[in-house]
Parts: structure tokens; sequence; C-alpha cells
């Protein structure tokens, strides 16, 4: 967490004594939030068994996120390990799409087959890059209504939306999103100490040198190096800036790259 600063609040919101029933986060690339999903899982398996359905584009790439990131994760982690025999094992109820453990069942689904994401109730949903999900499955309709429908015999149901936006007014994520108090992470910076959400647009550098980069504050104009980001990110936090919509049902956070 020290390094993603950003992820505590979302991992809190996501906790199973927390009441927030639906948490939409709209990110960048490569900024850790898949490991928070992943994290979710382990936390509830461990502490607060229960169904679990975690959705990402494809069956395959569902196949591919268990092997690389899942499987890993289980025997990485003794308390886990424990809980969740071996694929190796015979009737293990462990294999590429389902682990079975005491109290609860972790399925793995496809956005593209209607199959995985209709079988039974669920408490924990994770929805995975959104925006790459189809439309509509045949004659099923959205992927996405088709899973929350298995969450809503929970009153302590959890639904996490996470996805990189892509079409402007096409995304589902953005369309989610509109729905929440809009979280953005605002940080002090160290020149004048006043909270901002970092912008690209205040990014600035010397001709074709990228280690020159630096940003520009937009309040004192002062030029803050790489080497202090870490400090201002520590002391970030999450402001909604949709008041009118804050909801203890639904919370939604937007960060950048930056």
């Amino acid at each position: 967490s020290a390094r993603t600063p950003y992820a505590r609040e979302i991992m809190d919101r996501l906790s199973p004594t927390d009441p927030t029933q639906e948490i939409v986060v709209q990110k960048a690339v490569q900024l850790g939030l898949t490991t928070v999903g992943m994290n979710v899982v382990g936390t509830y398996i461990d502490i607060a068994p229960c169904a679990m359905l975690y959705v990402l584009p494809t069956i395959e790439m569902a196949k591919g996120f268990s092997k690389e990131r899942i499987d890993p994760m289980i025997e990485n982690c003794p308390a886990l390990r424990k809980k969740i025999k071996s694929n190796r094992v015979k009737d293990s109820g462990n294999n590429i799409l389902t682990k079975s453990f005491a109290g609860g069942i972790f399925v793995l689904g496809g956005a593209n087959s209607g199959a995985g994401l209709r079988s039974r109730p669920i408490r924990v949903l994770v929805l995975d890059e959104t925006d790459a999900y189809p439309l509509s499955i045949a004659d099923e309709g959205s992927p996405i209504e088709l899973a929350k429908k298995r969450t809503t015999t929970f009153d302590n149901k959890k639904i996490f939306y996470l996805s990189t936006p892509t079409v402007a007014g096409s995304s589902v994520v953005e369309k989610e999103i509109a729905d929440t108090d809009q979280r953005k992470f605002y940080v002090p910076l160290p020149c004048c100490g006043v909270p901002q959400v970092l912008e690209f647009e205040n990014l600035v550098w010397q001709g074709d040198d990228p280690e020159s980069t630096k940003y520009k504050c937009p309040h004192c104009g002062e030029l803050i190096e790489e080497r202090l980001k870490p400090k201002v990110m520590a002391e970030g936090e999450w402001v909604a800036t949709v008041p009118d919509k804050i909801s203890r049902r639904k919370v939604g956070y937007i960060i950048n790259g930056l």
C-alpha cells in the first residue's frame, strides 16, 4: 500500500465489514487495481467465505488469469493454501474456473459466455475491464446485468467494477461512474500545499529529454521533481467531486496514470 496509497480507501470499501455495495473504479492502465480485485478474492476466502464470481472479457482471458494470477496467489499464501486443495488432488473442487472451499466457492467467468454468469447466487462480484465486454450475449442481453442479477438475494453484496475507459459516450465504466460521487485523488504539492489532482497538461520538459520532466504547479508555478512524488502521493486523499451523489451504497473513483 506504500507504493499505491490510492488503493487503501478502495480496499476499505471492499471490506466485508463496510456497508458499501457497489464500488466503481475508472482507471488508467498498470495501476495495480486488478491486484485489488485479487485481494478481495483472497480476503473473502480467508475471513468471510461466500460465493464469488470474477468476470473478465472472455473465457480465454479468465483461464489465463486463473493460471497466471489466481493459482500463484493461492500457492504463495499459507492461509489460502490451507483452505483450497491443490488441483492435483482428486475431487479437490479446484479447477481452472472453479475454486471450492469451506463455506463458499470462487468462479471465474467470461463476459462472452452466459453459462458462467447465471449459474448460482453470488455475494461478491468483480467485473474486471468492463469496457472490453460485449454489449450483449446472444438473446440474453447485457453480461453485466446478467451477472448482477446473481447478487440480488444478498443485502451485504459487493459489486466491484474496474476498467480503463474506451470510447467516450459508450464506455460502461464511464456510465457507472456518472452515477457516483466521482472521487478523485487530491495531493498537496510541497511548494504551496494546495491539494490538487495531478494532470498531464502540467508536465514540462526540455527538448526531447524525458529525464528533464517536472510537474509545474498550476497554483504557484513551482517545478516539482519526480523524486518528490512518493511523498506527495503518500499524503493524498480521495475527495468527492459530485457531493450531491455521496452515498454509502455506491461510490466511484477516477484516477489517471499520474
